[in-house]
């Protein structure tokens, strides 16, 4: 690719992410408590953060949104990684290639 193809598949890429509603890292969870003697569902989003795991718990009402967000998440994530890779590929192709010597 040229620096100019480079710089435009870049910028589509910050588009498509800036294009991104309420995205959300992490790991919903989904299992059963014992409550009253009764066994019921119970859902938390586990995440990483500053080195440490997170958890929030989630109502059943708030799963569907946060499937939505996690899902966002994982594209803003794939984003990323190609926004960086192309940034690398950028600055090599502006860096002058040194003649090797023999």
């Amino acid at each position: 690719m040229s620096l100019q193809e480079l710089e435009i598949a870049r910028e589509r890429c910050r588009q498509e992410l800036s294009a991104l509603s309420g995205w959300a890292l992490g790991s919903l969870v989904e299992t059963e408590r014992e409550q009253g003697g009764k066994r019921k569902p119970f859902r938390y989003l586990s995440r990483s953060s500053q080195g440490r795991n997170r958890i929030t718990y989630i109502s059943e009402a708030q799963v569907g949104p946060l499937r939505q967000a996690l899902e966002e998440g994982r594209k803003a994530r794939m984003l990323l990684d190609r926004i960086a890779d192309l940034t690398v590929a950028i600055l090599k192709a502006r860096t002058p290639r040194k003649e090797a010597s023999a």
